[in-house]
């Protein structure tokens, strides 16, 4: 049984679609200089805020707490634990569209 693979906003593939140009960009430039996960996400979240519709609102550096229900909480986002990028409604309801962290190759956060 073959299953096709969701389709996604066209926000997210215009997003996806640049961060891998710039990627690709930077290595080319700056190939002896590693690519910092601060910079990864700062370019990521110009693309997102660029292409999102009107009725999107993209958050950063939210603390998973606040729209992870959950009880009890996972340990492992208890704490001041952090989501680099939220998309969520404008109209604040409760259901987000996207969470994402960044994280390097071979980096684990804890």
């Amino acid at each position: 049984m073959k299953s096709e693979p969701k389709k996604q906003p066209v926000w997210v593939e215009r997003a996806l679609q640049g961060v891998t140009y710039w990627i690709g960009h930077r290595r080319c430039l700056y190939r002896d200089y590693p690519l910092s996960e601060g910079a990864l996400v700062a370019e990521v979240c110009n693309l997102i805020h660029a292409n999102l519709p009107e009725d999107l609102q993209l958050l950063r550096e939210v603390q998973y707490s606040t729209f992870v229900e959950s009880d009890p909480m996972p340990k492992i986002l208890q704490g001041r634990i952090r989501a680099d990028l939220i998309v969520s409604r404008t109209d604040h309801s409760p259901k987000n569209e996207m969470a994402t962290q960044g994280l390097r190759w071979g980096q684990t956060r804890v």
